[in-house]
């Protein structure tokens, strides 16, 4: 999808080679992320926005991704009716909000969070210089040769591994390529910092890496390493980047930002103004030693390791210095005080023991050695929630997982069913209504006829045991239709309320005539009147199918639990009381 201006642009074929990464993984996360939802989410509009800020196609990102998801014009359609809906409302909320602000006398700003490259136009504007709006392509590529200095191949700058377990140069550039990627998403805004570390992190660790030993003796583990340097690179990337602008205006003074928390070596430079250039007689030179300047350039200096300062055009007489920022006092925790930099390397110190105890979880031979870890791990936790709250730094979960762990917020909303969008369960509510009216005002209608009536496919919301995407189809609900509404056993809200089930009071196995698995059985007490609701799951190409739905007695409902219970075949039984015999 790479057009002939952007490949000439870019120049080289490794650079080729990382854009296009870039844009399958781009195109398959949104594509997922539709498949998801059914409709576009925020995540899956800013990494497009951003992919076309880099020069691609409005057009062409919509058609690769509707290929992906092999859809059909009707599927299309729902897509772009499910996001429309979707935004009226946040589009209303926000204009409640705003609303509710003004009546407090306040300002509400929204701007979406973006990688900031010094490339904003309201800075330049300051200074009354005409910076044209550059192409973010040409920005970062620059930057990256900048960056690399001559080699392209290793942006990063992770010339230093020296693991056993790299092996030949072939396998440690592969490294390299996956760090230069993850350097690229962040870059361009298409991921998170976060997103894109632990892609690195997973595929590392997957491979069997598990530390990264430097040239200079130092070892680090995997995860420390890849965000230590995607961090770092991706600051000396907006760093270069600024350099590129300063040159292009003749811009010679910057002044550097400030955040609470710097390291004694660095608080000294920040917030104050220096030379790019190191000529000015009123301002230090940027690359002097610390003490001095900022010794940019240099391990211990400005966007060396770990150092997230940034640096931005200053005009004087025109640009304001803003008010440094006060330092909070030290706070006392367990007969010890602690300044800010000290409680934020103290979290860095708790983090990593927290993941080095999982680790030893993993590799633990017996039962007694993990519970023995896993009570040090929740004592280890606790004292870094603790602490945390005590110095009134926000905890940071993602720095205590390892390898391909996920959050337990991510566990929670994978875990929890989700209603179907608005949009998509008013449609579906609607040929509910239509079909029932049919079937009361025409007792011959054929389920063929009632099938016409519905969307192909509804998302109702996800399988809690195996998370899922779980549908119910055209076909399904004109027999749902066709054969409870007929027979009364099934009601108008059943139908409407049929992603209900999944919140289940009982999970059990089921399967067919066979005595193949096929999926799973959720009961549930029925919230309009006596009994229970009762669904089946089959799997999809693409998630899973409710296939049977109905409605039962109390009577027949815990004679269908009882066979459960007996069989064992129960996964998960939720209920506080028994069902009534």
């Amino acid at each position: 999808m790479l057009s002939e201006e952007q490949i000439e642009l870019l120049g080289d074929k490794y650079l080729v080679g990382l854009y296009q990464d870039l844009e399958r993984e781009v195109l398959q996360d949104i594509a997922r992320r539709v498949r998801k939802t059914e409709r576009l989410t925020e995540t899956a509009e800013i990494m497009a926005k951003s992919m076309r800020e880099n020069g691609y196609s409005a057009a062409e990102i919509h058609v690769e991704v509707m290929k992906k998801l092999n859809a059909t014009p009707e599927y299309r359609r729902m897509i772009a009716e499910n996001t429309y809906a979707y935004k009226q409302e946040v589009k209303q909320k926000i204009a409640e909000t705003v609303k509710t602000a003004k009546e407090a006398g306040d300002k509400l700003i929204g701007e979406a969070g973006e990688m900031a490259f010094n490339e904003d136009l309201s800075m330049w504007g300051q200074g009354g210089v005409d910076l044209k709006q550059p192409n973010s392509m040409k920005q970062i590529t620059d930057g990256f040769k900048a960056q690399a200095k001559n080699d392209l191949k290793n942006i990063t700058g992770t010339t230093a591994f020296k693991s056993p377990l790299l092996g030949t140069v072939k396998t440690a550039e592969a490294y390299q390529r996956s760090l230069d990627l993850a350097l690229l998403k962040v870059s361009t805004g298409t991921y998170s910092y976060r997103q894109a570390c632990d892609d690195v992190i997973k595929e590392f660790t997957r491979s069997g890496l598990r530390t990264v030993d430097y040239a200079s003796g130092r070892t680090y583990q995997v995860d420390t390493a890849v965000r230590m340097i995607v961090r770092t690179s991706t600051a000396q990337l907006a760093g270069k980047i600024t350099e590129a602008n300063c040159r292009t205006t003749g811009q010679d003074l910057v002044i550097i930002s400030q955040h609470m928390g710097s390291r004694d070596t660095h608080a000294g430079f920040q917030n104050k103004v220096f030379s790019m250039s190191g000529k000015s007689k009123k301002y230090p030179d940027i690359h002097a030693p610390l003490g001095e300047g900022c010794a940019y350039g240099r391990p211990e200096g400005l966007q060396g390791p770990n150092c997230t300062h940034m640096f931005y055009p200053f005009w004087e007489g025109i640009s304001e210095i803003p008010e440094p920022l006060k330092e909070p006092d030290p706070v006392e925790y367990k007969g010890r005080s602690y300044t800010r930099y000290e409680a934020t390397q103290q979290m860095r110190a708790m983090e990593r023991e927290i993941r080095a105890l999982k680790r030893e979880k993993y590799v633990a031979r017996t039962g007694g050695e993990v519970e023995h870890l896993r009570a040090q791990i929740r004592i280890a936790r606790a004292d870094y929630m603790s602490f945390s709250e005590a110095m009134n730094l926000k905890p940071k979960e993602s720095r205590l997982l390892v390898g391909g762990e996920r959050s337990k917020w991510a566990e929670l909303k994978k875990n929890v069913p989700q209603l179907q969008i608005k949009k998509t369960k008013e449609w579906l509510d609607k040929s509910i209504d239509k079909a029932v009216a049919k079937l009361e005002e025409n007792q011959n209608v054929t389920r063929d006829e009632l099938t016409t009536l519905f969307p192909p496919k509804v998302k109702i919301g996800i399988n809690p045991i195996t998370g899922k995407s779980v549908y119910v189809l055209d076909k399904d609900m004109s027999y749902f239709v066709n054969k409870h509404v007929r027979d009364g056993s099934l009601r108008t809200e059943d139908l409407k309320n049929i992603g209900y089930v999944l919140d289940y009071d009982i999970a059990a196995k089921e399967f067919d005539k066979n005595g193949n698995e096929i999926g799973q059985m959720f009961i549930k007490k029925s919230p309009y009147r006596e009994g229970y609701l009762d669904a089946i799951t089959k799997i999809m190409d693409d998630g899973e199918e409710i296939f049977h739905y109905q409605f039962r007695s109390n009577k027949h409902a815990a004679k269908l639990i009882n066979k459960k219970i007996n069989s064992q075949l129960v996964i998960e039984d939720r209920r506080s009381v028994d069902v009534k015999k």
